[in-house]
């Protein structure tokens, strides 16, 4: 098996659940870059092959894909994420399982300045802390109006400003039902 090299140029062992560039996952999603990873998988830059558009795809790992609770909560998860529309959140698009048995999530893939470069730059100027709080309230409004709770806002971190209107966008899988929790 081939190694999988990050974009920062960590390598990363091939098993599955872990895809090389180039490969499709799916038979639809071309892996263009990995663009970070953790304890449950990895999440991929790709592009959909016959959309010639760009997803974030997250994938379970293999141990990971292998715990029906996990797996069960991951697909939880796909399903709360799905039924999110907001302005403030990403979209989920699709969930299955690819070719290796690993299962994944595809999203809306963000370009733009992430929140967490933005604030290592220094504290932000008043007007804009308040118009990114008042974002953050009004996707988590929507995501309770929805019966979903979020685990933690860990993907605040991972949260993007799209630079020409200044809107933040949390990535979707920071939320889930209520019940995937208790």
């Amino acid at each position: 098996m081939s190694d999988v090299t990050t974009r920062d140029a960590t390598v990363i062992p091939k098993e599955p659940g872990f895809a090389a560039i180039g490969t499709t996952i799916a038979g639809r999603y071309k892996v263009e870059a990995l663009l970070g990873t953790g304890g449950m998988g990895a999440v991929y830059l790709v592009q959909h092959t016959l959309m010639h558009k760009r997803f974030a795809l997250k994938m379970l790992n293999a141990e990971t894909s292998q715990l029906p609770e996990m797996v069960a909560r991951f697909e939880r998860e796909a399903i709360a994420a799905g039924r999110i529309d907001h302005p403030n959140i990403t979209a989920a698009t699709d969930f299955g399982r690819a070719e290796d048995g690993a299962f994944f999530l595809v999203l809306e893939y963000l370009e733009g300045q992430r929140l967490r470069d933005a604030l290592a730059k220094g504290p932000l100027p008043y007007r804009r802390a308040v118009h990114i709080a008042m974002q953050v309230a009004s996707a988590l409004e929507r995501t309770h109006e929805l019966g979903i709770i979020h685990r933690v806002l860990h993907g605040a971190p991972a949260a993007s400003l799209k630079t020409a209107r200044q809107r933040l966008r949390f990535p979707s899988a920071v939320f889930s039902p209520a019940a995937a929790w208790k």
